[in-house]
């Protein structure tokens, strides 16, 4: 962070974390160190739905990054300030905190961090930091949730309409098999012989009186 006071007015520009660009900060000479510092901090805050991170200063000064989301890394990138001075990055510290010295304010700095992963057990949600954090693990876990509901909604839905299909077939071949095993076969093999019977005399009766009339001419004849 800022250790000195500002020499001239400046900026600081091209601070990106995640891939979301943070606000220009801009200063006046003289500023303090302080109200430069909190200028970061307030611009990396009002990114923090979009970006995830929440930033704070430690006791000494430091930035201390923190991801909001269990479990994911984030990249922080310090970029240019203007006004004379050289920047320092200082990576060296535990994955969620990055401490960027700008020392006199000018130059380009640029480090990349990971997060520290957490669960809400290990958060004080005392702290509005922590508060913030457990809130977003819910809201990661709620939608991870819900997810996986709609996915095996689906599924269920697909087993549903499957397992109804199978049970119209089941139907039908039950009332099939019924009505076949009910048959009186006595009864129907009595039916059959009879239709054959009338079947039979009628085509006999047919063929008779088809004779008929041979028969008078025959007679008539003699």
């Amino acid at each position: 962070m800022v250790a000195d006071a500002a020499e001239s007015d400046g900026k600081i520009t091209g601070m990106e974390i995640n891939g979301v660009a943070i606000a220009d900060v801009s200063f006046k000479a003289g500023a303090t160190a302080s109200d430069i510092n909190n200028g970061i901090v307030n611009a990396i805050n009002d990114k923090m739905d979009q970006t995830g991170v929440y930033a704070k200063l430690d006791k000494d000064g430091n930035l201390e990054l923190t991801s909001l989301k269990s479990g994911k890394d984030f990249t922080f990138t310090a970029g240019t300030a203007d006004g004379g001075g050289t920047p320092d990055a200082d990576p060296a510290n535990p994955p969620a905190d990055l401490a960027i010295d700008f020392a006199g304010i000018g130059g380009t700095a640029t480090a990349v961090v990971a997060s520290e992963k957490k669960t809400v057990a290990d958060l004080d949600i005392t702290t509005v930091e922590g508060a913030q954090r457990a809130l977003s693990i819910v809201d990661d876990a709620l939608t991870s949730v819900n997810s996986s509901r709609a996915d095996m909604g689906a599924i269920q839905n697909r087993f549903t309409s499957t397992i109804a299909s199978l049970n119209t077939t089941s139907e039908n071949l039950s009332a099939s098999r019924s009505r076949i095993r009910d048959t009186d076969y006595a009864k129907e093999t009595a039916e059959l012989t009879r239709t054959q019977i009338l079947q039979q005399a009628g085509t006999a009766m047919l063929a008779q009186a088809n004779q008929s009339p041979s028969s008078v001419m025959s007679l008539l004849q003699g």
